[in-house]
């Protein structure tokens, strides 16, 4: 199974001062979503232009022609705030029905999912971002993201963000294209408190093929190198991010890029396994967020020897065919 877990779909920038809390002249709440129905087939693109709307299908049909199983839509957050938030996706449907596995007997079909990710600010809002209240809010999406713009914002995601509980983040994102260095130094102990709570470093190639930058796969290269060496290549998954179809790439140059020649320096099995077990593993946690816990592997099932040679024995008994003892006749 192959996962793409970021294709980007809106970007929502809201106004800073409601993010605050400031009320109004005349002391009222703020107006709450669009109260737009997604899952009306007719009222689903209201107010989404139309070349989005194409451009989206176009990428989501070139992933199940490069061979992936799972997408992810990704709906981009600038000062998110719960008060105002609404959705672009359907709650109780796909973006594209007739292209989803769940809808469609056709083999050219993958499973679509949706994605919040919000930025985090740097000005010590972000740790006001999520709570407990707005866990209904966030039900609608599969899998929550946040994205780091500093060395303030990076430590409270990995530090407090990732606990698994109905708010929790499953994705770190950086962007690791803009600059030629990253604006903050990586721990080992931090980043290792993010993983060892469920969560993922992204890197997208996308950052470096969208972009006008010359400079940029020389910046991804750089971050990309800098998160391995601090998290020796587990905890990381691979994704495009990219808002061209023509720049999305098969698994098989995804899984090559990190472990061909120099250019990352990591190996086939765990770059494999950042495309593959990473993601699935997120999706994984992402349908646990609803419950108080989240799952970090699969359960095996251990049968001990003695029950295993128990039940040897009582096959072999049903095996054997069913006799009735026969008695003697007394003499009279």
């Amino acid at each position: 199974m192959y996962a793409d877990l970021n294709i980007p779909f809106i970007v929502t920038e809201n106004d800073p001062a409601r993010k605050t809390g400031k009320k109004d002249k005349k002391g009222k709440a703020p107006v709450a979503a669009d109260g737009v129905d997604r899952d009306d087939a007719k009222m689903q693109w209201v107010g989404i232009e139309s070349e989005l709307r194409r451009s989206l299908e176009t990428r989501t049909r070139t992933l199940i022609h490069l061979g992936y199983s799972v997408l992810c839509y990704e709906h981009y957050v600038k000062n998110f705030d719960a008060s105002t938030h609404s959705s672009p996706f359907p709650k109780h449907r796909a973006v594209f029905p007739d292209l989803d596995t769940r809808s469609s007997n056709s083999a050219r079909s993958i499973l679509q999912l949706t994605r919040l990710t919000i930025e985090l600010d740097e000005d010590g809002n972000s740790a006001k971002v999520l709570n407990q209240n707005m866990a209904d809010t966030l039900k609608s999406y599969d899998i929550l993201a946040v994205r780091v713009t500093g060395p303030n914002s990076f430590n409270h995601a990995c530090l407090n963000m990732c606990t698994p509980s109905p708010i929790a983040a499953h994705i770190i994102q950086i962007d690791l294209a803009r600059n030629t260095r990253l604006p903050f130094y990586l721990k080992r102990t931090t980043t290792g408190k993010a993983i060892a709570d469920g969560a993922f470093f992204e890197v997208s190639y996308g950052a470096a093929l969208d972009g006008n930058d010359e400079y940029g796969r020389r910046n991804l290269i750089a971050g990309v190198k800098e998160i391995l060496r601090v998290t020796n290549g587990k905890g990381v998954i691979f994704t495009s991010g990219v808002k061209n179809a023509l720049h999305l790439r098969s698994p098989g140059d995804v899984m090559n890029l990190p472990s061909r020649g120099t250019v990352f320096g990591m190996n086939q099995a765990l770059a494999k396994k950042a495309l593959v077990d990473n993601p699935k593993t997120v999706i994984k946690n992402g349908d646990s967020r609803r419950l108080f816990k989240g799952i970090f592997s699969d359960p095996v099932l251990h049968q001990s020897s003695t029950s295993s040679g128990a039940s040897k024995r009582s096959n072999e008994d049903m095996s054997k065919p069913c006799t009735t003892p026969s008695h003697k006749k007394s003499k009279q």
